[in-house]
C-alpha cells in the first residue's frame, strides 16, 4: 500500500495487493462465520483506498452488515456459557436494536434466564448445606435451611442440585426427630417428622414413624434410686486411761 501511494502505476506493488486481498477476503468471510464480525471489518478496512476493485470491498461490506447480527447470537451464546450474564445482557440488547431474528432473540433469554436461574440454585444449595451443618433447619423462618429449599424448589424442583439439598435436610430433620424423642419431648419429634414428610418420600422417612412410635409407647423405666448413704462409724472409745494409785498411808 505504501508503494502505490508513492507510484499509483506501479504494477507489481497492484498485483501483490489484489494476491494479499484474497487471501484477506477468505480471512474476512472465515471471521464473520466465527462471529467475528469486529475483527473483520477491521481487516477490509486496510483495503480501502488503496486500488483494490470497490464492487469487491462492497461487496465484502453488505457481508459484514449481514454478518452483524449472526455475531451477536453468537457472542451471546458465549456469554451465556461464561455465566457473564451482565455482557450477554448488553449483546442481546445490541440483537434487537440491529433486528435480530424474533426467535433468536427468544431462545437467548430463555437461555440467559436458565443460566442466571442455574447461578442462583447454586448460591441457595450452598446457603442451605451451610444452615444444615449450623444446625438452623427450620428456625429463623427467613433464613433457615428449610425456607433455601422452598427456594430452590421454585426455581428448579427437578434440578439434581435441589433434590440432592432435599435429601441432606431430610435426613437432617430424621436425625433430630430421632434425638429430639428419645429425650421424651414426642410433639416436637412429630413436628420435625411432619417438617421432613413434606420433602418426599425416602427409606428413611418410612423408618422413622415406626422408631417415633417404638419410643412413645417404650415402658417407662424410672431411673434407680441412689444407693443410701451408710450412716457414719461411731466413733471409737477413747484409749483406757489408768489413775495413779493413791499411796496407803500408814497410821
Amino acid at each position: 500500500a505504501k508503494v502505490l501511494a508513492q507510484d499509483p502505476q506501479n504494477e507489481e506493488a497492484q498485483d501483490g495487493l489484489r494476491r494479499l486481498f484474497v487471501v484477506a477476503s477468505a480471512r474476512i468471510r472465515a471471521d464473520l462465520n466465527a462471529g467475528k464480525d469486529e475483527e473483520a471489518g477491521r481487516l477490509l478496512a486496510d483495503f480501502r483506498g488503496v486500488g483494490i476493485d470497490p464492487a469487491a470491498i462492497a461487496a465484502l461490506e453488505s457481508d459484514i452488515a449481514a454478518g452483524r447480527p449472526r455475531a451477536l447470537a453468537v457472542q451471546a451464546r458465549t456469554a451465556i456459557t461464561k455465566g457473564d450474564s451482565e455482557f450477554a445482557t448488553q449483546l442481546i440488547a445490541q440483537l434487537g436494536a440491529v433486528g435480530g431474528d424474533r426467535k433468536v432473540l427468544g431462545e437467548l433469554h430463555e437461555a440467559l434466564e436458565s443460566q442466571r436461574n442455574a447461578a442462583r440454585l447454586a448460591e441457595l444449595a450452598s446457603h442451605a448445606r451451610a444452615l444444615i451443618k449450623s444446625g438452623a433447619l427450620l428456625e429463623p423462618a427467613g433464613d433457615s435451611a428449610q425456607s433455601a429449599v422452598l427456594y430452590m424448589q421454585q426455581l428448579n424442583r427437578g434440578s439434581s442440585l435441589t433434590l440432592n439439598t432435599e435429601h441432606e435436610l431430610q435426613a437432617a430433620l430424621i436425625e433430630r426427630t430421632v434425638a429430639t424423642s428419645r429425650a421424651g419431648q414426642f410433639e416436637a419429634a412429630q413436628q420435625l417428622l411432619n417438617s421432613a414428610s413434606i420433602l418426599g418420600h425416602s427409606p428413611e422417612l418410612a423408618l422413622a414413624p415406626a422408631q417415633l412410635q417404638a419410643q412413645l409407647h417404650a415402658p417407662h423405666v424410672p431411673p434407680a434410686a441412689p444407693l443410701a448413704t451408710p450412716p457414719p462409724l461411731p466413733a471409737p472409745p477413747p484409749p483406757h486411761t489408768c489413775l495413779p494409785a493413791t499411796p496407803h498411808r500408814h497410821p
